[in-house]
């Protein structure tokens, strides 16, 4: 019976937010009753302190891999957005380059021979 209630207790409350306090009031409750003696209770107690310790211990554990991994994959995923933004940036570039030659080239050929020699078509005398 004794195991019984021992696990009754563990499931009940939820070892991983059983606080001293709330065990005692809970195995204070059952030896009132007299479901169990004060010694087990005294017992009882310990045992369910010691295992709502290390439930919390456990949770703490699996909640800090999960971070660690969680931080692990961001950091990966930055560097490759990082590495995609370079490579775009030097595409862009690359395209800029060639076409502002291409744009620079084709303003030099509709230019005429007024504009490469520096002339200024707008301060041309107007014909009388």
């Amino acid at each position: 019976m004794f195991n019984a209630i021992k696990k009754g207790l563990v499931l009940g409350i939820g070892a991983a937010s059983l606080t001293k306090e709330a065990a005692e009031k809970r195995v204070a409750a059952l030896v009132k009753r007299g479901a169990i003696t004060r010694r087990q209770g005294q017992l009882l107690t310990k045992r369910l302190f010691a295992a709502a310790k290390k439930e919390r211990a456990r949770l703490r554990d699996l909640v800090s891999a999960e971070a660690r991994k969680a931080a692990r994959q961001a950091r990966k995923e930055i560097a490759k957005a990082r590495a995609k933004a370079i490579a775009l940036e030097r595409r862009l570039r690359a395209t800029a380059e060639c076409r502002g030659k291409e744009v620079l080239a084709r303003q030099v050929q509709r230019a005429g021979p007024a504009r490469r020699s520096g002339a200024n078509p707008a301060r041309r005398r107007p014909r009388r």
